[in-house]
C-alpha cells in the first residue's frame, strides 16, 4: 500500500508501469527514499550505506530491476530495515548515555517504537526496551535488563501515562493485561487506548485479532470493577471518541446521527479511549 508521503509519486509509478521501464538500483532507491521521507530529509538521503543491504539488493535487483512490480516490495523491505537499524542505533546511543526511566509506557510497541517511552512488546524483533508478554502478569520487583535504561525493576504506581494503539485486540488474556496496566499507573494516571470498532472492516480482517470492541467494552474495568476483584483501584472512563470511516463521514454529512452510525456496519473505523486510574476507598499508593 502506497504511503501518504509517497502518494505524489503515483503518476510517476503509473507511467513507469505503462512503459515497462526498467529501473537501476539507484533509481529504485531514490524512489524509496521519497516514500520514506517525502524528499525532505537530505541527510538520510545521503546515507546510502544504511539502505545498501546485500540481502535486499540480491532479492530485488540484478544490476537492473526487471519490472517495477517490485517497487512496493522493495520499499517495504527498506522500511522494515530502516526501522530495525534506526532502533538499534538509538538503543546503542542511549545505552552509552544510560537514560533515566521514562514516566510513559508504550504497551505492545511493535513497529510503533517511541524514543521517549518505555517500549514493551512480546516480540524481540522490534527491539523493545523490555520483552514481556502482556498475557502474563507484569513481574513487579524482578530485575529486568534494558539496553537503553540498564537494570530496572518495575514498580506499581510508577507511571503517568500508558498507551496501547492497536494492541488490545491481539491480547488473549485481556483481564490480565488490564490489571497490569492498572497497577503500573500512578493514581490519576491515564491509559490511552486505540482499538478497531466491532463493526469496522478492520475489526476482523487481521487473523491475529482475538476480540472486537464497542462502547460497552470498558464497563468491567470501570463501574463493574468489583467483578474482576479490583478492590483497591479502578479505572474511570474519561473520554471515548469514534473515528468515522469515509463511508461514515458521508452518512454523517447526510444527517445520520452518531447513535445510528454506531449501529451501521463499516461506518466507524476506530474507538479512541482514555481511562483514568482512581483509588477505591481509603487506599493510598
Amino acid at each position: 500500500r502506497l504511503s501518504d508521503e509517497g502518494y505524489h509519486h503515483f503518476e510517476t509509478i503509473k507511467k513507469i508501469r505503462e512503459n515497462n521501464y526498467q529501473l537501476s538500483f539507484n533509481e529504485l532507491q531514490n524512489i524509496a527514499f521519497d516514500y520514506l521521507n517525502d524528499g525532505n530529509n537530505t541527510e538520510l538521503q545521503k546515507n546510502y550505506d544504511l539502505f545498501n543491504i546485500p540481502e535486499v539488493r540480491l532479492k530485488y535487483t540484478s544490476n537492473r530491476v526487471s519490472y517495477v512490480d517490485n517497487i512496493e516490495g522493495f520499499i517495504s523491505e527498506l522500511c522494515r530495515e530502516y526501522t530495525r537499524v534506526s532502533h538499534q542505533a538509538t538503543v546503542e546511543s542511549n545505552r552509552i548515555q544510560q537514560l533515566p526511566l521514562p514516566t510513559v509506557v508504550n504497551l505492545g510497541s511493535g513497529k510503533d517504537w517511541r524514543t521517549d517511552y518505555l517500549n514493551i512488546d512480546c516480540n524481540a524483533t522490534w527491539n523493545p526496551d523490555l520483552v514481556l508478554d502482556l498475557n502474563q502478569p507484569i513481574p513487579f520487583g524482578k530485575q529486568l535488563t534494558s539496553q537503553r535504561f540498564g537494570e530496572i525493576r518495575l514498580s506499581e504506581n510508577s507511571f503517568e501515562t500508558l498507551i496501547a494503539f492497536d494492541v488490545l485486540e491481539h491480547i488473549t488474556d485481556l483481564t490480565t493485561a488490564m490489571t497490569s496496566a492498572l497497577k503500573l499507573l500512578k493514581p490519576g494516571g491515564k491509559f490511552v487506548i486505540q482499538v478497531p470498532y466491532e463493526l469496522s472492516l478492520g475489526a476482523w480482517q487481521d487473523p491475529t485479532h482475538v476480540r472486537a470492541f464497542n462502547e460497552n467494552s470498558w464497563i468491567y474495568y470501570t463501574d463493574w470493577c468489583w467483578y474482576l476483584g479490583w478492590d483497591e483501584a479502578r479505572f474511570d472512563l474519561e473520554s471515548l471518541t469514534f473515528v468515522l470511516s469515509e463511508y461514515g463521514d458521508d452518512l454523517h454529512r447526510q444527517g445520520m446521527e452518531l447513535k445510528q452510525l454506531k449501529r451501521q456496519p463499516r461506518a466507524i473505523d476506530i474507538m479512541k479511549v482514555v481511562l483514568c486510574k482512581r483509588l477505591v476507598g481509603n487506599k493510598t499508593p
